[in-house]
Formats: structure tokens, C-alpha cells, sequence
């Protein structure tokens, strides 16, 4: 009997998207141009910190689906255009943060500021700590260069770079007002100052009737699309922390100095970054000590948690996008929606140009022989409203793009709905359901064979190369590299065999029967090579007896000599092998 129900979705989201204005009295235009603005649904905010700088204030809406998100990203768009005219027919030039022609004036960088709305002191307290132990990932993600002319001059983030006004994160063991109180007091020890709002995560959030959490380490952004991108993102934590709490869990208290060392290198190098390995992964939570004993999670992943070596940026961004995948799913996210942020970082393991960011599209646009000090970039709405990261990718690496969004779409469809199995109708599983399982990060050997034998034993296809074609280069590399036995349970022949009795193909059954899998690397010369696949589809359909044989790979690739040559491997796997235990 079904006792009770639930489900974890988003709650409220308010952006605050920054411009800078130059002019001889940036605060005199700004007041001016701020009289009778035609902003649609969005409001100006202003601050007396910097004079220089303007904010389009959403308030607090619901992302909760793709038409009022679009909705969102229109009015940015239409909201952006006007205040660019306001600002010019007041006198300036509404600009974005970080061009080098509005250095001198004082404020010249500014951020897009995220708060998300909290019910309880203890959401407030997962999700400040959740957001925190992501953030040299988001700064990675977010930082933008600064620019002018015909050049874009950094990696990072130069505002964070810059700034005299941004601490790191402390960690919360409460959000409650007298643990407030002691962080305040460590931040005037440490720092000099007793301020929260100087973190990168402000547990105190903005001045609203909607309790919230601010995440301040992102920096302002040129296009709606990329701003609606990353709106999805931290709001798709911030459901990952009410999904903690939920479950009675907490945060694990990264350590201060790794975080500072990341953030650190986030600010100086960007995606380009490599960061040390935290001691465990954000998100996976602890137990809460009221209720006692360790977290099933925690029991049974033990220290495949904890990576082994430093990792780049890159890597790291995209493990964000995929721990939150199922969030997104429950928000109904669509792969266009999260294409400025992802894509780019999918086709950046293939292609090592590919636009990451809006950094990496500044650059793109000056390779193209763009003066940034003349572009105006918000003057027209309709342009304002396209996504010219993607676009640019597009054009660029069209089939790859193509493969990414394919690749993303699968990532956010929501799954089937669970059904009452039924006899005698078993489906076979299919590659990606294969691959799926032996993707994870830090799988062990025994637990790939198990899941190999069990995919052969319910008849899964034989020949895998469709499906790795259907996958981003990097991703079909570090599967196969799952799916290869060791160097000792591997063997090259110079043909594909006629049977399996003779020669190195004996010795690769020999080796599956006995330790549940092995390899045969067939080397051909590339004139031959049509043949020799048509020959090892051939023994996909005569596998040995206890035994399957799977297509694994079909490349080609020039000899030291500059001549064509093809590789062929062929895995055998003992279907007998049990479930790892």
C-alpha cells in the first residue's frame, strides 16, 4: 500500500544581470536613463558600491518549464535593448563587464547574481555548503575575460582576479542566526571583515520577502542564453540540496584549503585550470548525526569516491553538468536550453577550439576580424535572443555539434516509466544500457566482466561500433578503455581468425574461459581492411562454445612508415560469470 509520496522540484529563482555604463557621471546617466525605462517585466536595481554599474532585477519567477523560460530570455533580451537605448539617449553606453574601454572610470566588471529561494534555516544551511563545494567549477564555467580591441587578454575571471570585495565561502555546520553570528566573527579574525555578503555564497541572500541563498562568483554575461543556462544549473543544486535535506543529510565539509587552491586556479586559468582532488565529491551528502549511522552511499562506494589525481576544470565541469542531470530532467530542460555550457565542453575533448564559453566566443569573434571596442552588443533585441555560443560551434564543427546535442538529449530524457514485467517478453538490452554501466568513474574489472556477461547471456547485440558512433569521442575512448582487459589478457593477430581453435585466437579463448574476458587486436593493412570486418562479423555469429564475441573497434591509422593500417578487436566473454559481489 502506497503510505506516502514525494517529489523535489525548484522553487523561485531571482537574476540580477549586470551591465556597466560609461559615461563621464555613470550614476547621473543611470538616473536619468532609469526615469521612464520600457523594461517589460523586469525591474532596475542599483547599487551605491558601484555607481558604474546597472542590474535588470527578474524578481523572484519559476523555472519550472521551457515556455516560461523562454519567456524569461525574451524579456532579458527586450529588457536589455531598452535600457541600452535609455542609456544612450541619457548620454553613455551600456556595455559589458570586463571591456577594457571602460577601465578607467572604476567600475568596469560587474556579476549576474543568482539567489534561489529556501524554506528552512537547514536548506539554507545544504545549500550554501552544496554551492560552495562547486564553486571553482562554476567559476570555471562563468569567469569571463576581460577584452577590447582586437584582443581578449585572460583565461579566468578577471573581476574575481581584480576584486577587493570577495572572500571564499566558509563552510556552515547551521544557517541559524547564532552560527551566523560565528561566522561573521571568523570572517573578521580571518579577514577584517564581518560581512557574509563578501562571500562567493551569502547565506543571507538579497534584501527580499523570499528567504534565499546568493551565489556571487558568477560574472556578468553577454547573451540571455548563457544567463538562462546557468540559472538552470545552480537552481538544478539548489534541488539537489532540498533532495538532501529531504533525506536527512548534509554536506560534507570540504576542506577549506583544497577549496581555496581550486578557486583559486578557477580564477587565474578558467576551464584551462586543473584542480586538486577533494577529499569527497560534492553532493553525495552525509548522514545526519541525529539520526545515526553512515549513509547507504557512503557504505557502499567507499573510496571510489576519491579521485587519485589532479583533474582539469574541464572534466570537473562536466562531472557538475552530470551529477545534476536528474534535476534538470524534473524541470523539463531541454538540450538548447543547457547548450551554451554544455556543448562546448562535450566537443572540447575532440576539439580543442570548440566555444566553452563567452570568453572563448569573444576570441572566436576577433579571429573573425571583429573590433570588440565598436561591436554593440545590445542594441538589438532579436540578436540578443539567439544563443552565438552554439552557433558558433555549429558552424565550426557542425556533425560533432550535432552528436552533442544528440548526446545531451538522451542525457535529458526523462527514463520510462516503470512497468510490471512481463513473462516470456524480456527485452534485450541495448549498447548504451551496456555502456551506461560501465562508464562510471572508478568501476572495477570484476564489475565490468559481470556486466559484460550479463549483457551477452540476454542477448545483447554483438556488433558495438553503431553505438559508439552515436557517443562524443572522449566518451566512446574512456568506455572502450572500460570495456579492454589488461595488456596481459590481450593479443594481436595478423588476420581475423577462421576458427577458434588455432593459434593466437586459442590462446584469447583460453584466457576469456579463465578470466572472464579477453581481447584480440587484429592489425591489418588498410587495403584489407573491408574484408577483415566483413570476416569478424562473420565470427560475431560463430562465437565459441561458452563464450560471446563482441565488434569492439574498426579504426584506421597511418604506420610509422605513412602506410594505411587498420585495427579490428574483437572481445571474448565467458557469459557464465556471476554478478560481482
Amino acid at each position: 500500500m502506497l503510505v506516502s509520496f514525494s517529489r523535489t522540484g525548484p522553487l523561485r529563482h531571482r537574476i540580477l544581470k549586470g551591465f556597466v555604463v560609461v559615461a563621464d557621471d555613470p550614476a547621473a546617466v543611470i538616473a536619468a536613463a532609469l526615469r521612464r525605462p520600457d523594461l517589460g517585466p523586469l525591474r532596475p536595481y542599483t547599487s551605491d558600491r558601484a555607481p558604474g554599474a546597472v542590474w535588470l532585477d527578474s524578481g523572484m519567477v519559476w523555472l519550472t518549464d521551457p515556455v516560461a523560460r523562454a519567456r524569461l530570455r525574451r524579456a532579458l533580451a527586450g529588457g536589455t535593448a531598452a535600457l541600452s537605448a535609455a542609456v544612450r539617449a541619457a548620454g553613455g553606453r551600456l556595455v559589458p563587464g570586463g571591456w577594457l574601454g571602460a577601465r578607467g572610470q572604476g567600475d568596469w566588471l560587474c556579476p549576474d547574481l543568482h539567489a534561489v529561494e529556501t524554506i528552512t534555516d537547514t536548506q539554507r544551511e545544504i545549500c550554501a555548503n552544496l554551492l560552495r563545494a562547486w564553486v571553482p567549477e562554476l567559476i570555471a564555467l562563468t569567469g569571463q575575460a576581460s577584452f577590447g580591441g582586437g584582443r581578449v587578454h585572460d583565461a579566468g575571471s578577471r573581476r574575481l582576479a581584480d576584486s577587493g570585495d570577495h572572500l571564499s565561502t566558509r563552510y556552515l555546520a547551521s544557517a541559524g542566526p547564532r552560527h551566523l553570528g560565528r561566522v561573521r566573527d571568523s570572517l573578521r579574525r580571518d579577514e577584517g571583515v564581518p560581512r557574509l555578503e563578501l562571500m562567493d555564497v551569502n547565506p543571507a541572500g538579497l534584501d527580499d520577502a523570499v528567504p534565499n541563498v546568493v551565489l556571487r562568483c558568477v560574472d556578468a554575461q553577454l547573451l540571455p542564453a548563457t544567463v538562462l543556462a546557468h540559472a538552470l544549473l545552480v537552481q538544478a543544486l539548489a534541488v539537489d540540496a532540498r533532495k538532501l535535506e529531504r533525506e536527512g543529510r548534509r554536506v560534507p565539509a570540504v576542506p577549506q584549503a583544497a577549496l581555496d587552491r581550486n578557486r583559486s586556479r578557477a580564477i587565474s586559468a578558467g576551464l584551462g585550470a586543473t584542480f586538486d582532488p577533494l577529499e569527497q565529491k560534492p553532493g553525495r551528502g552525509r548522514p545526519d548525526q541525529s539520526r545515526g549511522g553512515q549513509s547507504r552511499g557512503d557504505r557502499s562506494r567507499g573510496d571510489r569516491d576519491r579521485p587519485a589525481g589532479p583533474l582539469p576544470a574541464r572534466d570537473r565541469a562536466l562531472a557538475l553538468l552530470e551529477h545534476v542531470v536528474p534535476h534538470l530532467r524534473a524541470m523539463r530542460v531541454v538540450p538548447d536550453e543547457l547548450a551554451p555550457i554544455a556543448f562546448g565542453l562535450t566537443l572540447a575533448g575532440t576539439h580543442a577550439s570548440a566555444v566553452r564559453k563567452e570568453s572563448d566566443l569573444l576570441r572566436r569573434w576577433v579571429q573573425d576580424g571583429a573590433d570588440l571596442d565598436r561591436a554593440e552588443f545590445f542594441a538589438d533585441a532579436a540578436w540578443l535572443d539567439r544563443d552565438h555560443v552554439t552557433a558558433a560551434n555549429q558552424q565550426a564543427y557542425p556533425g560533432a555539434t550535432s552528436l552533442a546535442r544528440t548526446y545531451w538529449a538522451d542525457r535529458l530524457r526523462p527514463p520510462p516509466p516503470r512497468r510490471a514485467p512481463v513473462p516470456q517478453q524480456r527485452s534485450r538490452p541495448s549498447p548504451a544500457d551496456l555502456f551506461a554501466k560501465v562508464g562510471d568513474e572508478g568501476i572495477s574489472a570484476r564489475e565490468v566482466t559481470a556486466a559484460l556477461a550479463a549483457y551477452a547471456r540476454e542477448g545483447g547485440p554483438s556488433d558495438l561500433l553503431p553505438a559508439f558512433r552515436k557517443l562524443p569521442g572522449d566518451r566512446a575512448r574512456a568506455v572502450r578503455r572500460s570495456l579492454r582487459p589488461g595488456r596481459a589478457l590481450t593479443r594481436d593477430a595478423a588476420a581475423v581468425p577462421a576458427d577458434w581453435e588455432q593459434g593466437q585466437a586459442a590462446e584469447v579463448q583460453r584466457l576469456a574461459g579463465k578470466d572472464g574476458r579477453a581481447l584480440l587486436c587484429v592489425k591489418v593493412p588498410g587495403d584489407r581492411r573491408d574484408a577483415a570486418v566483413a570476416a569478424a562479423r562473420d565470427r560475431l555469429r560463430r562465437p565459441p562454445d561458452g563464450l560471446a564475441v563482441l565488434l569492439l573497434t574498426n579504426a584506421a591509422y597511418r604506420d610509422p612508415a605513412g602506410g594505411q593500417r587498420a585495427t579490428i578487436e574483437l572481445l571474448l566473454v565467458d557469459t557464465t560469470v556471476e554478478d560481482a559481489r
